[in-house]
């Protein structure tokens, strides 16, 4: 049997290839100074500023980075043979030499077995230790810096009338020519010495300013609390100060409004003009999100049924559970994406060596043992806590053999094989379990066990398959400690008689049955044992359910299809962005005090919480459709949650017709929340089109994660990742009515 592999992907712009490094990859690194040479396997990251590059995680207290600023020096050296690692192979290199803080040269080598990571990493910090290089340039913004950039074709720091209509149509800007051409002659004759009829980089700057984004919300925030200077009304430190106070409810100090001042301002002066204004609301640093949510910042010492654990279901495919790809690269995917509990299908492969797959069907195959390679390498890239493998297991107690010398050779003391400790009564915390890998799978009870995970299957063959009894070797059993998984028989007879380290598997159906009777008790068994969810059998297109059904009954492994992006995916997304993306959420404390009824939620709560939305304005939004026409967007708003909280397809913005650029919408939405700390938003953007619209970004977000006030939305593609610059902007207020 051959292991098939995904192709590393393949971007070809900048934007795409900083992306991809900003996710990492794997090398060997060699330090090119010293006299000897050792070699040392790393992950290498490029930092979320793009201000540097580091190994991913580091030496335990090493602050290690280089600096794109310090680099001196970026080459590609030849390809050669090595030993290096597990077998021969051929590998690529390219070379940084960089200054350190005392100006002594260094110079670090780089491995990669992919020939395209070294055309990534060098074009990439090629790119960023030369912008670092430009003089000071009069466009100030970024984004409009490029957008000229990309319009100059002749690289002569020149645009014509021609380019800039060009340029306005690929910022979704729809105006009248004569208008453009109008205001484009009146900037031509402004400048000085311009006889060529086109507008140089400073003549550009003052051009676009006829385009500004809409300044009615910054006008009511300049005339409620700014001051008259020179015959301007601006902001200056101290009424940026009782803004942040009043409105944006943050209180900073006047030596921080002086910085945002500086950073925001066009001249960099000591007052922020309605430009300034704008530049700063649309700015990162106004996201929605809270930034306290971009670190690890909750309690990790509690049991590990208090958390939510980021989890996935069918790892190993890359489409659909009938047809699709199975590949190690899914796996190196969903550890980098922050997942903590992978699954693994294991069945009988050639040559005694176990393979990984969709049971009988026509899903490809890989080998257990690359699979188990590829854990060993990414596990804790994404975060230091533990890992859980859930088995499938089909294998045959000799093949089973195979996969337990497998785990302990390649993982190493990774994996945990100590015995449970039979004094305690509740699990180990995240923070204890650090660095460890854990195996999820049933022990020897009565030499038989049976498989859970098929039995909402809709595939009548790999149903009667799959539900014989597979006797599990002993080498396997030991070294299921803390997760051992048993059969589901009902909630009563679990409290009464499971054992604090076993766990269950609920399907779909059966996780909203219980739901629906046993609600209450439901969360107290959560409370207690660890329950995994996962999607009915008949979503053969690998479709996903709302992970909020498991989260509100405390479920901590509610498992998705990774490989399906969509709406369902996006609120995952959204909620382990709750915590540094480390992977575990602790659950809110209504769900671990046991007195808490999602069904019946009048009579578990204090409060109500009083939602006001305000859908503002879009800004730099990308074109949707094909055709590269302006879009007509709009934007939708989704709730999850609760049953009683739960507003789906009633809250749309009007759709604004051939604005990409900076589309007005000024609506207000208001509602009620009975379970905020089980809610998450959904912002969808869409383009209103003949037939079908289409699908431009999102952004999804935990309610309790939100920032009230004037807020930047970023939006995102159906991956996950950014689309550069696209946002859009909101007003939002939320109050607790008794």
């Amino acid at each position: 049997m051959t292991q098939e592999y995904e192709k590393t992907p393949n971007p070809e712009n900048i934007d795409e290839i900083l992306v991809h490094l900003s996710s990492g990859c794997n090398v060997r690194k060699i330090n090119l100074s010293k006299t000897r040479k050792v070699v040392s396997k790393k992950y290498l990251v490029l930092d979320e500023d793009k201000t540097a590059f580091r190994y991913k995680p580091s030496v335990k207290g090493s602050n290690f980075k280089i600096l794109i600023a310090d680099i001196t020096d970026i080459n590609v050296a030849e390809s050669f043979e090595t030993k290096i690692c597990f077998k021969k192979k051929l590998l690529h290199q390219f070379i940084v030499t960089y200054k350190d803080d005392e100006n002594k040269t260094h110079k670090l080598g780089f491995f990669v077995e992919d020939q395209n990571e070294v055309r990534f990493w060098s074009s990439g910090l090629q790119y960023l230790s030369d912008e670092l290089k430009k003089p000071e340039d009069p466009i100030v913004d970024d984004w409009l810096r490029e957008a000229f950039d990309a319009a100059d074709v002749n690289k002569n720091s020149l645009l014509g009338l021609k380019e800039i209509s060009q340029l306005l149509n690929s910022l979704n800007i729809s105006k009248e020519n004569s208008d453009v051409k109008l205001k484009f002659q009146e900037c031509c004759n402004e400048e000085k010495n311009n006889e060529n009829g086109k507008l140089t980089r400073n003549g550009f700057a003052e051009f676009f300013k006829f385009f500004s984004f809409d300044k009615n919300e910054v006008s009511s925030i300049i005339k409620e609390y700014g001051r008259t200077i020179f015959g301007k009304t601006c902001l200056n430190a101290e009424s940026l100060q009782k803004y942040f106070r009043e409105v944006q409810q943050q209180n900073l100090s006047l030596e921080e409004c002086k910085k945002i001042i500086s950073k925001h301002d066009e001249n960099r002066g000591s007052y922020l003009s309605a430009e300034g204004v704008i530049r700063m609301l649309i700015s990162e640093e106004n996201d929605i999100l809270d930034p306290i949510h971009k670190n690890i910042h909750q309690d990790m010492t509690r049991p590990l049924t208090d958390y939510f654990i980021n989890s996935s279901h069918n790892t190993y495919l890359l489409n659909d559970q009938v047809l699709g790809m199975s590949s190690t690269k899914a796996y190196e995917k969903a550890l980098k994406k922050g997942c903590k509990t992978l699954e693994l299908d294991c069945y009988d492969g050639e040559n005694n060596e176990p393979i990984v797959y969709h049971g009988f069907t026509l899903t490809s195959k890989i080998l257990f043992k690359d699979v188990i390679d590829t854990i060993a390498m990414g596990a804790f890239v994404q975060s230091e806590y533990p890992v859980i493998l859930s088995f499938e297991n089909h294998c045959s107690p000799e093949q089973q053999i195979v996969m337990a010398q497998h785990l302990k050779e390649k993982l190493g003391k990774m994996l945990f094989d100590g015995d449970v400790d039979l004094n305690q009564t509740k699990l180990p915390s995240p923070e204890t379990l650090k660095g460890k890998i854990f195996i999820k799978a049933k022990k020897i009870q009565n030499t038989e066990v049976t498989d859970d995970d098929t039995s909402e299957t809709s595939l009548k063959n790999r149903q009667s398959k799959t539900k014989q009894k597979i006797n599990v070797a002993k080498e396997f059993s030991n070294i299921i400690n803390y997760v051992e998984s048993i059969t589901f028989k009902s909630l009563d007879e679990g409290l009464a008689t499971q054992k604090y380290f076993q766990n269950v598997s609920l399907g779909e159906k059966k996780l909203l049955q219980l739901g629906r009777d046993e609600p209450k008790k439901l969360i107290e068994y959560s409370n207690k044992f660890l329950v995994r969810t996962y999607p009915k059998g008949s979503r053969i297109d690998s479709s996903n359910y709302n992970p909020t059904k498991g989260w509100v009954y405390g479920c901590q492994i509610v498992a998705l299809n990774f490989q399906t992006p969509g709406e369902m995916m996006d609120i995952n997304d959204g909620m382990f962005a709750l915590n540094g993306k480390c992977g575990y959420v602790l659950k809110p404390e209504c769900l671990r005090s046991g007195n808490f009824d999602p069904q019946n939620i009048d009579k578990s709560i204090n409060g109500v919480c009083k939602v006001f939305i305000k859908i503002i304005s879009g800004h730099l939004l990308p074109k949707a459709s094909k055709d590269e026409t302006i879009p007509d967007p709009y934007i939708r708003i989704n709730i999850h949650g609760i049953p009683k909280d739960e507003v789906l397809g009633k809250f749309i913005t009007k759709k604004v017709k051939r604005n990409g650029f900076n589309p007005q919408w000024n609506e207000d939405f208001q509602f009620d929340l009975y379970a905020p700390e089980l809610a998450h938003i959904r912002f969808a953007l869409c383009d209103s089109d003949m037939g079908v619209d289409d699908f431009i970004g999102q952004y999804s977000i935990p309610f309790s994660a939100i920032r009230t006030g004037y807020r930047r939305v970023p939006l995102l593609k159906r991956s996950g990742h950014p689309i550069k610059n696209a946002s859009f902007l909101v007003f939002i207020q939320k109050s607790l009515a008794k």
